[in-house]
């Protein structure tokens, strides 16, 4: 995959970080009549030195609890799990431009089908490594970023852009680093990034 920069640039002290993403992947699924199994891993390959190169590695299980022999309104029920992993591959100094911590989240959920034309999510994600803040923050911050959809990040697709945001800038400024509030103009509410 390939994340073209379309939103701004990162602000740091050391300048404006704005590369492109080159993100190979290696998916798998392995299904079980009503068991399932699917993940990726993937590397991030920023096109600027300063930016982090991060790797992705994810794991999920699912169970079709229900599914419909005919055409009803709902017509599956699969209860679901994940873990999601993120371990940076260089700048891990906190004196670094960009740095993101190690961190394992982990999601339950679940998918209901609807007349066998479309898939409803549920889901909640709950960090269990790396830095976090407090529940309230944390609410707080994902219905901020509900309200603001950003058209450009949606157009480099939706792992590109959420990979984007990740990398950008983001949870420090409204979590932890006060003092870079004014360099940071993304918002986001992907896991700590700190910016210095």
């Amino acid at each position: 995959m390939v994340t073209a920069p379309t939103g701004p640039p990162v602000y740091t002290v050391v300048g404006n970080i704005h590369p492109w993403l080159l993100q190979p992947f290696l998916g798998y699924r392995l299904s079980l009549d009503r068991f399932y199994v699917q993940g990726f891993s993937s590397v991030a390959v920023p096109t600027d030195e300063r930016q982090v190169l991060g790797m992705f590695n994810d794991i999920g299980a699912g169970y079709w609890l229900y599914r419909a022999s005919g055409s009803g309104f709902i017509s599956a029920i699969i209860p679901t799990v994940e873990a999601h992993v993120t371990t940076p591959l260089n700048h891990r100094n906190v004196n670094d431009p960009i740095t993101i911590p190690d961190f394992v989240a982990l999601t339950a959920g679940v998918h209901i089908g609807l007349a066998n034309r479309a898939m409803l999510t549920v889901g909640v994600v709950v960090p269990v490594t790396g830095r976090t803040c407090s529940p309230s923050r944390r609410r707080r911050s994902s219905i901020s970023a509900i309200r603001r959809s950003e058209p450009r990040t949606q157009r480099s697709g939706v792992s590109g852009g959420a990979l984007h945001r990740l990398l950008r800038c983001a949870a420090c400024a409204a979590r932890t680093c006060r003092s870079t509030q004014s360099l940071c103009r993304w918002r986001s509410t992907a896991p700590d990034v700190r910016i210095n």
